[in-house]
């Protein structure tokens, strides 16, 4: 079977809605992975591949999405990347998700996330999860190239936001 780009990216998109469906204690195992081979042994993980048949066939790609998927929330407004800027997490660290191969890559990502959590005093990250997901589904030099473009950007304009604001309080005075 065929599968196109649009039924990977409903089945992503359908993935934290089938989440919640599972059981408290399943959520709670998931949870408690702090490595994607570990998701192996887990039957939540197959419970929510089940949910689409695309996710079934790509067992590999589908466990980098939902190693991360018990902290993350959606959100149209910011990025992955963006969403580390904000947490004040510094580039050398950005840095050592992109130099580092797979798995490592990931592992020092999904810290960094729990970092982000952490500093922002919420239970999970405020991130697109289209994008995310996709990003980890398709994991590779691409997707932390993206993390890394979408960290400066946010850079770029929150320091162009910030100078707006002091132009116009300078505009205001005058």
């Amino acid at each position: 079977m065929v599968q196109s780009n649009e039924d990977i990216k409903r089945a992503l998109y359908s993935l934290p809605q089938a989440f919640e469906t599972l059981s408290k204690g399943q959520r709670t195992e998931l949870r408690r992975v702090r490595n994607p081979e570990e998701l192996r042994n887990i039957g939540g993980f197959y419970e929510l591949c089940s949910i689409h048949p695309v996710l079934q066939g790509k067992l590999w790609h589908t466990r980098n999405v939902v190693f991360f998927l018990p902290w993350v929330e959606h959100t149209e407004e910011i990025s992955l990347g963006g969403s580390l800027f904000r947490a004040e997490i510094s580039e050398r660290r950005i840095y050592q998700v992109i130099r580092s191969t797979y798995s490592n890559d990931l592992l020092y990502l999904w810290r960094l996330t729990q970092m982000t959590i952490s500093r922002g005093k919420t239970k999970k990250l405020r991130v697109n999860w289209q994008d995310m997901s996709q990003a980890l589904y398709y994991w590779g030099e691409d997707s932390k190239r993206k993390i890394l473009s979408d960290f400066f950007k946010e850079e770029y304009f929150t320091k162009n936001k910030s100078e707006e604001k002091e132009n116009n309080s300078d505009d205001k005075k005058n």
